[in-house]
């Protein structure tokens, strides 16, 4: 089955580059200080020392009384008699031949409705923007990109998410509710 995702892997990419031309599905965007729901969307293939930070960020956002998603993006396949607890990942074979969500922890984060999406990589080979246009926002946030379906895109030279979400948060609390 191998060789069938390898056929298809161009037919996925075309279909999540084109995530950026559809209108996303919004919500009510509360305010900062309103926020419970909050979903980061990552790829757990950045450098070393990354996911560790991303557990002290989930850390400090719970004890904030915030409920936090974290989804991660490997890029293989779904390794057989593996379990995962703990992380959400998204696999290859989370998808479909023609790049639409047909399971996993990519569907249960689209299905989800949340007050705040943060996106920390993006790529064209990713299904990251793909995942985040389908799933119910308040406000998307994004590091990096072009004039697209994200309501705000946040650069910082923080390297660490625990230094970029600090200076995001006070940014957010400047945003008035809709």
């Amino acid at each position: 089955m191998d060789w069938l995702y390898r056929l298809s892997a161009p037919l996925q990419k075309k279909a999540w580059r084109r995530a950026a031309n559809e209108r996303p599905a919004t919500t009510h965007w509360p305010g900062w200080e309103k926020v419970r729901r909050i979903g980061i969307v990552f790829d757990s293939r950045a450098e070393e020392g990354y996911l560790e930070s991303m557990r002290q960020v989930v850390s400090a956002l719970q004890a904030q009384q915030r409920s936090v998603n974290l989804i991660g993006w490997t890029g293989e396949m779904r390794p057989k008699n593996a379990l995962y607890s703990g992380r959400q990942l998204i696999f290859t074979d989370d998808f479909a031949w023609n790049g639409a969500v047909q399971g996993g922890n990519a569907l249960e984060f689209m299905q989800t409705e949340f007050d705040l999406v943060v996106v920390l990589h993006r790529s064209q080979d990713s299904p990251i923007d793909y995942i985040v246009s389908r799933t119910p926002s308040g406000l998307r946030v994004s590091i990096t990109g072009a004039n697209d379906f994200y309501d705000v895109r946040y650069h910082s030279a923080d390297r660490l998410p625990m230094d970029y979400f600090r200076a995001l948060s006070a940014w957010l609390a400047k945003i008035p509710p809709r």
